[in-house]
């Protein structure tokens, strides 16, 4: 059996320095600890257990601080659900703007180059047959009116004609007529630009011939510049329809009312 003093002697030659006192495994019995007094071995032995690794000797963690953060969280989110229950009766069309808004399919889609020549191709044709539009439009308005100055596109009425409008002058609107009349009434009360007229389909070789009351107005005053009254006078008019004035004996009338395009004085 080895002494204390071999295994003093051991551990001098073991520890060039004293270990601290303690337990420390058995210089010569692996199988036991052996007590250090930090000077030398003594007869204190116990069986020896595992050796710790310097790895599985852990400090103490430190206590940890207790964090704020999920209490934190924890109010947004209750916050969100209180304000989703308020607002939950806002309209649908808001909330589907806003979905829609938010959509990755509410993207602008980028257009290829392909796409884009034909979006130009397409309001290049569009604008074109605009400008096509207006051109026809004007031909077609100057067309009317070089009608309207041609004594050729204006129809002869008989008596029956004549009396039909009369009827109905409604019915006869935007046809080309031809009259003769005798102003009776161009002053300063119908102003420069009408005045009242007997009117007869046919040339009358009396004055009193001519017995229908009509008013007779014009887009240009210039048209009748040369007209007074009782003037005899062939006009070419387009029949406007009715017209309801007051007499100068108190009643009331209704007469055709027809627009003057070209007038003649004869007589």
């Amino acid at each position: 059996m080895v002494t204390t003093d071999c295994r003093n002697l051991f551990a001098e030659r073991t520890y060039f320095m004293n270990p601290p006192a303690g337990w420390h495994p058995d210089p010569v019995d692996p199988n036991v600890d052996r007590y250090w007094d930090g000077q030398q071995w003594t007869d204190q032995t116990r069986p020896r257990g595992p050796v710790p690794s310097p790895q599985s000797v852990i400090s103490p963690a430190p206590a940890k601080k207790r964090r704020k953060w999920p209490w934190i969280v924890g109010g947004v989110i209750a916050l969100f659900v209180i304000v989703g229950l308020v607002g939950g009766n806002g309209s649908s069309e808001t909330r589907t703007a806003s979905n829609a808004a938010s959509s990755p399919t509410s993207a602008t889609k980028t257009q290829t180059p392909e796409e884009a020549e034909a979006e130009r191709q397409a309001a290049e044709a569009a604008a074109e047959q605009q400008r096509q539009q207006r051109e026809a439009a004007a031909a077609a308005a100057r067309a009317e009116e070089e009608a309207r100055q041609n004594p050729a596109s204006y129809e002869v009425l008989g008596e029956r004609d004549f009396a039909m409008i009369v009827k109905d002058p409604a019915a006869a609107k935007d046809r080309k007529v031809v009259l003769f009349g005798r102003v009776f009434q161009f002053d300063a009360a119908t102003g420069t630009d009408q005045f009242l007229a007997y009117t007869s389909p046919v040339w009358e070789d009396s004055d009193y011939g001519y017995d229908q009351n009509t008013l007779v107005v014009a887009s240009d005053p210039a048209v009748i510049a040369n007209v007074v009254e009782d003037d005899i006078v062939k006009m070419y008019v387009e029949v406007q329809g009715s017209y309801s004035y007051d007499t100068q004996g108190g009643g009331n009338t209704t007469v055709p009312k027809v627009a003057i395009r070209i007038v003649e004085v004869v007589g």
